[in-house]
């Protein structure tokens, strides 16, 4: 996923982390994602104009170059919710999102998010678009203090790159005395929100992870394991999204910025 700012922010958080205490700027925010897939993860690095620090997905995805039927879901509470958007009346409304709707919530019904469901600044949500070549953009004042992502302890949560940089794999900002354990596990997202790779922590605190690749032909599945270290690490663009899964009683946290 490619994200653009006028101004060079970029912000993203677990569902259900604990968020920092926030301050704004001043300035207005207009962050164009271009998606490459039709499910992707945007980082929400806004607050409601007037410095509220929580607010309501449908009031800051503007409504441009939406397609009736996309949709886009959170966690509002510990529970996941959705919004659709109507290109009759060009708003989001709250829907129930069935199992058939896409392949990423298959046996899973989301129920209808509310009006006044929000979101603390920094959280992320899912979009899902009938068309992914265009574009989707977010408005609302900017955040300008870090914010920290908390994955959940033995589960998992979804995060993204908050950085307005490339972050490798192996240089994520732990913070310090909850960086990843031996087991812990990064999933990457593809097309149609299915995992495209999965990587395994080798070496507690993150520095090294590992990959199981399946080889090519027929018989019984056999398997290549590549080991990530700083050199060839997997790289997550500004505001890509993954799953990470932990093992520990302890839950990671990334402070961002």
């Amino acid at each position: 996923m490619n994200l653009k700012s006028i101004v060079a922010i970029a912000a993203v958080a677990t569902l259900g982390s604990a968020i920092a205490s926030v301050e704004s700027s001043v300035k207005l925010c207009r962050i164009e994602v271009t998606n490459q897939y039709s499910d992707v993860v945007v980082s929400l690095p806004v607050v409601d104009v007037g410095g509220t620090t929580n607010i309501c997905p449908a009031a800051c995805v503007l409504t441009n170059g939406l397609t009736n039927g996309d949709y886009m879901y959170v966690n509002v509470g510990g529970t996941r919710k959705a919004w659709a958007f109507n290109s009759t009346t060009a708003k989001w409304n709250g829907a129930i999102i069935s199992a058939s709707a896409s392949d990423n919530v298959v046996g899973e019904e989301i129920p209808a998010a509310a009006n006044d469901d929000v979101v603390p600044c920094g959280s992320s949500i899912w979009i899902h678009r009938q068309n992914p070549e265009t574009g989707i953009f977010l408005y609302g004042q900017v955040a300008t203090n870090a914010l920290s992502t908390t994955a959940k302890a033995g589960g998992f949560a979804m995060i993204g790159n908050a950085s307005t940089n490339s972050v490798k794999l192996t240089s994520i900002p732990w913070a310090s005395g909850s960086e990843p354990q031996v087991g812990d596990q990064v999933m990457t997202i593809g097309p149609n929100g299915a995992v495209a790779a999965t990587y395994t922590c080798s070496a507690n605190g993150g520095t090294t992870w590992t990959q199981k690749v399946k080889k090519s032909g027929e018989g019984r599945p056999k398997y290549d394991t590549i080991t990530y270290t700083f050199e060839n690490s997997p790289e997550f663009s500004p505001g890509e999204g993954f799953y990470y899964k932990s093992t520990s009683e302890t839950a990671p946290r990334i402070e961002w910025r």
